[in-house]
C-alpha cells in the first residue's frame, strides 16, 4: 500500500475474513493492524487515511459456491470443442446461465464484503491493537443491497454518513481540531505540517483529501471573529510574515505552502498587506509590527495612500417594500 495522504480503501482477499463476534483477533484485524504499522521494511506514516473492508466469515461459503457455478458456466461457453456438440438452444441456454451467474456472483461479492475496519484512538487494550500500537481497530457493518453499487462506493457512503470519513469541515470544528495540535504558545504553524498530522494521527478527523483541509482553512480565515490569519510564508531570518490574509475566504492557490498565524501576534493597526493592481502583496508583518511596503516611510506617503473603497452595512427589509428599502439604503 502506498503511503499517501488521501483516504484509501484496502479490499482484503477471502483469506482474511472478519467475524464481529469473534473473541480474539480475526484474520482481517491482524492484517489490517500490520498494514497500519508497517509499509515494506519501514514504518507507515499516514495511518489515519486507511480504511479496510473484509468479507464476512459466515458468508464466504455461499460466495464460493456462486463463484464455482459461474466458473462452470464460463468454461462451457468458452470451450469451442464442447460447443460443437451442443445445439443452438443449448448454447443460448448456457449463455443465459452465464449472464445470470455473473450477476449473481457480483451481487454476492457486494453483500459478503460487508465489514469496514479503520483505526481509532486507543482507550484500552481493546481488540489487541490498543495503546501499545497507538490505535485500536473499530468496525462498521456495510449493508449493500443496491444493485450495481460497487463495494468501494458503499463503504465510502456508510463511513461518510457516520462521520468516520469527513469531506467538509466547518470553521468551528476546524478551530477545535486545531486546538488539539496547535497551542497559542506557538505563534504559527505550517499548513503542510497540518496536512501531515491530519493524515497521521487517528485522534484527528479522517479527512477525505488535502482539499478538505485547505477549504476549511479558507472558511475559517473568512470569519471576522476567527483568531487565526493566513500568511504565504514566514521568513525566519527577518522574522517576517509575508502575504498576510484575514477576513477573506479568497486565499492564494498555494495554501499548502503557507502558514497559519495567531492574530494576537499581529499588529492591531495593520494585520493584512495591501495589494498592488496585479494582486501582489505589498506589505508584511515583522516581529509583531507591520513592515511597510517600499516607499511607505517617505514623507507624504501616508497622505498618498487611498482611503477605504468598500463598506458594509445592514438594513431591515419589509417583504412588501424590499426593493424600495434597498434603493433607499444605496442612494440615500
Amino acid at each position: 500500500m502506498d503511503d499517501k495522504r488521501n483516504v484509501a480503501l484496502v479490499i482484503l482477499p477471502p483469506a482474511y475474513p472478519h467475524a464481529p463476534k469473534n473473541a480474539g483477533l480475526t484474520p482481517a484485524q491482524r492484517v489490517a493492524a500490520d498494514v497500519l504499522q508497517r509499509r515494506g521494511t519501514g514504518q507507515r506514516r499516514y495511518r489515519n487515511v486507511l480504511v479496510f473492508v473484509a468479507p464476512d466469515e459466515g458468508g464466504l461459503d455461499a460466495c464460493r459456491e456462486v463463484a464455482r457455478r459461474y466458473l462452470a458456466w464460463r468454461s462451457i461457453v468458452d470451450d469451442k470443442e464442447m460447443r460443437k456438440g451442443l445445439t443452438e438452444a443449448q448454447i443460448e441456454d448456457a449463455g443465459s446461465r452465464l449472464r445470470q451467474s455473473t450477476e449473481g456472483l457480483a451481487q454476492r461479492v457486494r453483500s459478503t464484503w460487508s465489514h469496514a475496519l479503520f483505526p481509532q484512538p486507543a482507550q484500552d487494550a481493546g481488540n489487541g491493537t490498543g495503546p501499545a500500537m497507538g490505535f485500536a481497530l473499530d468496525h462498521a457493518t456495510v449493508v449493500n443491497r443496491a444493485p450495481g453499487k460497487p463495494v468501494a462506493q458503499a463503504v465510502y457512503e456508510k463511513l461518510r454518513a457516520g462521520g468516520t470519513i469527513v469531506d467538509e469541515l466547518g470553521p468551528e470544528t476546524m478551530l477545535a481540531d486545531l486546538g488539539k495540535v496547535w497551542g497559542e504558545d506557538k505563534p504559527h504553524i505550517e499548513v503542510a505540517t497540518l496536512l501531515d498530522w491530519f493524515a497521521s494521527y487517528v485522534y484527528l478527523p479522517r479527512l477525505r483529501d488535502d482539499a478538505t483541509l485547505t477549504l476549511a482553512i479558507e472558511r475559517l480565515i473568512g470569519k471576522i471573529e476567527a483568531p487565526v490569519a493566513f500568511a504565504q510564508r514566514y521568513d525566519e531570518t527577518s522574522d517576517r510574515y509575508e502575504g498576510v490574509s484575514l477576513w477573506t475566504s479568497i486565499l492564494p492557490s498555494n495554501i499548502a505552502d503557507g502558514v497559519l498565524v495567531w492574530r494576537q501576534v499581529l499588529p492591531e493597526r495593520e494585520t493584512a498587506p495591501r495589494t498592488s493592481a496585479d494582486g501582489d502583496a505589498q506589505g508584511a508583518v515583522q516581529g509583531g509590527v507591520a513592515a511597510e511596503p517600499d516607499g511607505a516611510d517617505r514623507p507624504g506617503a501616508e497622505e498618498a495612500q487611498t482611503g477605504p473603497r468598500r463598506f458594509f452595512g445592514s438594513i431591515p427589509l419589509d417583504p412588501d417594500k424590499a426593493g424600495f428599502k434597498i434603493a433607499e439604503g444605496v442612494l440615500f
